[in-house]
């Protein structure tokens, strides 16, 4: 099954690389905690994007009551990010912390840009952690319930 990802999480995700990207350039402590960042986000966002998001591309097809055989191809994909959660888990604990850094560089050096890069990046994570996330596993449990599998 061809699934896409939300057109609204592959925009995020670009905004936030482009953004970080802009952080990387900078000299100092901001460019430095930017690096240590980069380390660690980018392959995490890169593995949200091949197991997370394309699951929730079939999210108005559930909505409406449409399950079909085909939604069966992205169970393999969930189970891998089930057995994958709690390093996913553990990694945003890392990329919390970065990004608590970066806004503390940020803010010393009197950056709101990067102040506010910092920030929309904590709510981001929280809201994969409260949001995205289970509704991945609701949707694997969902169309195992409805094909009985």
């Amino acid at each position: 099954m061809n699934t896409k990802v939300p057109i609204a999480l592959k925009l995020d995700h670009d905004e936030l690389r482009a953004n970080l990207d802009k952080a990387l350039k900078e000299r100092g402590p901001v460019g430095v905690a930017a690096r240590e960042l980069a380390n660690i986000v980018l392959p995490h966002m890169a593995l949200e994007e091949k197991l997370a998001f394309p699951p929730l591309g079939l999210l108005a097809q559930l909505a409406s009551g449409e399950v079909t055989e085909e939604m069966e191809a992205v169970l393999p994909m969930i189970s891998e990010f089930i057995a994958g959660h709690d390093a996913l888990r553990s990694e945003h604990q890392q990329i919390g912390y970065k990004l608590q850094v970066l806004l503390e560089a940020a803010k010393k050096a009197g950056s709101d840009e990067y102040t506010q890069f910092a920030y929309r990046g904590m709510v981001h994570e929280r809201i994969e952690e409260a949001v995205i996330y289970p509704t991945v596993v609701l949707i694997g449990k969902y169309i195992r319930q409805q094909l009985k599998r």
